[in-house]
């Protein structure tokens, strides 16, 4: 069965609304809590209330601390990361924003509030390096975004005092919880944002925040005439992180629905809905067909070794193709035009990483749409060893199989012969077993 959780944010998307959802399609919110322990040093209540949203009864996250310093109320101005008992995905400037100073008004010094030392805190903990590697690309996000907002670099990111803590439940929490999930692919709806300005630590900011619109770089959004904040930049970061793709409606069959709420009264139902859909019988054809990012730039000022170890570092990365063209450029000069692709939430990353790490001064990017063969890995037996090999589906049809390089490579060195007899035996063996 392939699980799709389709995320319908048409009233907006906030942290504590996705694991809100997320409890109500069966993930254990204790067990959630019993991970979050594993990074939050502060004493903590974690639960999940039923509330009523206009006539439908959703899930609403309830995060207590036992420092009460720690919960910080709503008191109009919204500083960055209130307590869940009275946030939501409207009333909640998100904790991410605040580099400033206020937050010693309760007296306390927490650690672990520059982005660099919540890096470090994740990366030492005892969670799974699944739910390690999801929450590392969500805070990078959200950190990336505020650097460029506030024009300071990423590990000089202040999370505030309070936000920091709300921050980890919302981003590791959502992390486990999808983790738990076990989905195969995200769906997300084009995002409401709302429109107007709320009040934060930095002022009067525009809706949607600064970061938040930082984050939605490349998500479609969608216009719900409200004059409220209706996505926080962790709301933000969970789309751009995990949906692959964007619909307005779903498909597939409904396995299980859930609705994760806000706190604050509108006229309107202030929920995030999440479906559970099994996709396994859809049409390949929407499977088979995505977008991707294609990154662009020339390079006529470094050495192959350079460029031969960029290829290598990124592929290992997580891109999914990166070559080299010879071409000729200004000046006469002999160059290589890079070409990267990437999956569309990951586009970001591999712009900054050619930045950095490439002597370029810009890169280009261009949304494409891929289509692609269904891939099923299996291996056939020869006469002298086990061939591993990759199947190609259009439409639940084979339609082409081949040998796996390494494994025809190996079995050509155990058997003492070339690599081309061992293809041709290989090729020989698929034509024997199956039909196109």
């Amino acid at each position: 069965m392939a699980k799709t959780l389709f995320l319908d944010c048409g009233y907006g998307i906030s942290g504590d609304m996705f694991l809100s959802a997320l409890s109500g399609l069966g993930v254990d919110i204790d067990d959630v809590h019993a991970e979050l322990k594993k990074v939050i040093t502060d004493d903590f209540d974690l639960s999940i209330d039923q509330i009523d949203q206009h006539g439908i009864t959703a899930n609403h996250l309830v995060l207590r601390f036992k420092d009460e310093s720690l919960n910080h109320f709503d008191t109009g101005e919204h500083h960055h990361g209130h307590t869940h008992h009275h946030h939501d995905e409207a009333a909640q400037q998100n904790h991410e924003h605040s580099h400033d100073h206020h937050h010693h008004e309760h007296g306390h010094s927490h650690q672990h509030t520059h982005y660099a030392a919540i890096k470090e805190n994740i990366e030492n903990s005892m969670l799974s390096d699944h739910v390690k590697a999801l929450s590392l690309r969500m805070f990078d996000n959200v950190a990336q975004a505020e650097s460029k907002i506030h024009g300071i670099p990423v590990s000089d990111i202040a999370f505030h005092e309070v936000g920091a803590v709300d921050s980890l439940v919302d981003i590791i929490g959502g992390c486990v919880a999808l983790d738990r999930l076990g989905v195969d692919t995200i769906v997300a709806t084009p995002v409401a944002t709302g429109y107007g300005k709320v009040k934060v630590a930095h002022g009067l900011y525009p809706v949607p925040a600064p970061a938040t619109l930082e984050i939605l770089q490349g998500v479609p959004v969608q216009d719900f005439d409200i004059a409220s904040e209706l996505t926080t930049p962790t709301g933000a970061a969970i789309v751009k992180t995990f949906a692959t793709s964007f619909a307005n409606s779903m498909k597939g069959k409904v396995i299980k629905s859930s609705y994760g709420a806000g706190t604050k009264k509108f006229d309107h139902p202030n929920v995030l809905r999440a479906v559970l859909l099994d996709t396994a019988d859809e049409s390949t054809q929407d499977k088979t067909v995505n977008q991707v990012c294609e990154l662009n730039c020339e390079i006529d000022d470094m050495t192959g070794e350079g460029l031969g170890q960029l290829l290598e570092s990124v592929m290992n990365d997580g891109a999914l193709d990166m070559y080299y063209t010879p071409i000729m450029m200004k000046k006469n000069r002999p160059a290589y035009q890079i070409t990267l692709l990437c999956k569309v939430a990951d586009a970001d990353h591999f712009k900054h990483r050619l930045l950095l790490e490439t002597t370029t001064f810009g890169v280009r990017t261009v949304l494409k749409e891929r289509a692609i063969l269904n891939r099923q890995f299996s291996t056939l037996s020869l006469a002298n060893g086990t061939l591993k090999i990759k199947k190609g589906y259009f439409e639940n049809q084979l339609v082409k199989v081949t040998p796996e390089f390494e494994s025809v490579r190996e079995l050509a060195d155990t058997n003492g012969v070339s690599y081309n007899q061992m293809y041709y035996q290989a090729i020989a063996a698929i034509q024997e077993n199956f039909e196109f």
